[in-house]
């Protein structure tokens, strides 16, 4: 399966601390391709979300980075490169008859289990992105997790092994379709893709605010082009950022 940038450039590890480290580093370096994949067998310390680990057994799943230079896209839409990742996980898990769903902002659910999670870390000078690290960990091949992972695998959902570069390349094309599709300004199919796969789009779910632990009823009503989730909860509609709510 082909694609025309990205994966093409693929540097694969036995062990590092972090595969997102890794590109940092090699951006600081060397003037690395657009599509880039930085893959490792195993991460000794990788990274998550707002300064979570990664907890992958090696050699079972997928951990990587890719790196992109979306200086096309304007800092205020910075999250569409979260939503065009998620979409392209979901439909990679699609092609394995896996119907997955998106956590709000861009963690993958199969069954209420984690199998995927993404982190991006950009790079920006003025106004404008020089590149963006794409994070991706999704879990293959492997069977057990620690219990309070809430985790799961593809292979635990179909009860098949995988080769993991026949996955990888899936991902690569995914990510690269739906990658064309930002820069070609098609925002719009992006975002209602991303939406209708959200979990508590249009429907009431119980949240919690982690400032002042209160808890409410709410509906996904929107989500910004930043990332902002916007609730409606009764008849108030209020913006939430990042790690300050949490679905119960």
């Amino acid at each position: 399966m082909s694609t025309l940038f990205v994966g093409q450039n693929k540097i694969a590890l036995d062990t590092t601390e972090s595969t997102n480290n890794f590109a940092a580093n090699l951006i600081k370096e060397t003037n690395v391709l657009d599509g880039t994949v930085i893959m490792a067998e195993n991460q000794t310390n990788g990274k998550g979300q707002a300064k979570n680990t990664w907890i992958s057994e090696p050699g079972e799943n997928l951990t990587c980075s890719y790196v992109f230079r979306p200086n096309f896209l304007a800092i205020q839409d910075r999250f569409f490169l979260s939503m065009v990742v998620s979409v392209a996980l979901i439909e990679v898990l699609r092609s394995y008859k896996i119907s997955a769903i998106i956590k709000w902002p861009n963690d993958i659910l199969v069954e209420n289990r984690k199998i995927a999670g993404i982190l991006i870390e950009n790079n920006i000078q003025g106004n404008k992105f020089t590149s963006s690290i794409v994070g991706i960990g999704l879990n293959v091949n492997q069977e057990f997790f620690d219990n309070s992972l809430e985790a799961t695998s593809i292979r635990n959902v179909t009860g098949k092994q995988y080769n993991l570069e026949n996955v990888l390349e899936l991902l690569n094309s995914a990510l690269e379709r739906h990658y064309l599709k930002l820069k070609a300004d098609h925002t719009a199919e992006i975002k209602e893709e991303y939406m209708s796969a959200l979990l508590g789009f249009r429907s009431e779910l119980m949240y919690q605010e982690l400032t002042s632990g209160s808890v409410f009823k709410g509906e996904i009503i929107d989500v910004k082009n930043c990332g902002e989730l916007v609730l409606k909860s009764e008849e108030e509609v209020r913006s939430f950022l990042f790690k300050t709510i949490r679905l119960i």
